[in-house]
């Protein structure tokens, strides 16, 4: 009892900023609607094909009773995390806010904002985990707009334009043709 309350007194934390990315994939497949203050628990993936450090985040969805997973520490990061919680940190997340975000990757997507708090009994390992999240992480506004409109406006006007442009090319195509 007297050493698990010094390891409790000696453990030291800090808090950082991130998306929890995938939310357009885990809104539609899980149900999952996220909301300010949410609860995140974080495990390593050992079988993530896109991601070996990969770390999915967690959450209790109402009417279920396990928690299931509802999005990844980008993966900018993940590599820091999964080792962190390899070597026995405990993390914690809460949502900042139920609107997602666009992604900042190239292929686009959209994510949740969170704050991570992290407690780790290896204060020199902490100090390095602190300085790559301050490193690698992006920051994230505290004007939150929800992006998910947009993406879908420009996904449909990306259509549309590909549609015209096949238009006018068999018009073009027809147009030239001559029939003996």
């Amino acid at each position: 009892m007297v050493d698990a309350m010094q390891t409790a007194q000696s453990s030291e934390s800090f808090c950082f900023l991130t998306g929890l990315r995938g939310f357009h994939v885990y809104s539609t497949t899980k149900g999952w609607k996220p909301y300010l203050q949410e609860k995140i628990t974080f495990k390593r993936e050992h079988d993530n094909v896109h991601d070996r450090f990969a770390v999915s985040g967690l959450a209790t969805l109402r009417g279920r009773l396990a928690p299931v997973v509802v999005g990844h520490i980008p993966r900018e990061l993940s590599r820091y995390v999964w080792y962190a919680l390899e070597k026995g940190a405990k993390f914690t997340g809460e949502v900042l806010t139920a609107k997602a975000k666009r992604s900042p990757l190239i292929q686009g997507g959209l994510e949740i904002p969170i704050k991570v708090n992290v407690q780790w009994t290896d204060s020199r390992n902490l100090a390095v985990l602190k300085q790559r999240t301050e490193k690698v992480s992006y920051p994230i506004e505290t004007d939150y707009t929800d992006d998910s409109k947009s993406i879908l406006a420009e996904i449909q006007d990306e259509a549309d334009v590909e549609i015209e442009n096949c238009s006018s090319d068999s018009e073009n195509e027809e147009s030239s043709v001559e029939f003996q």
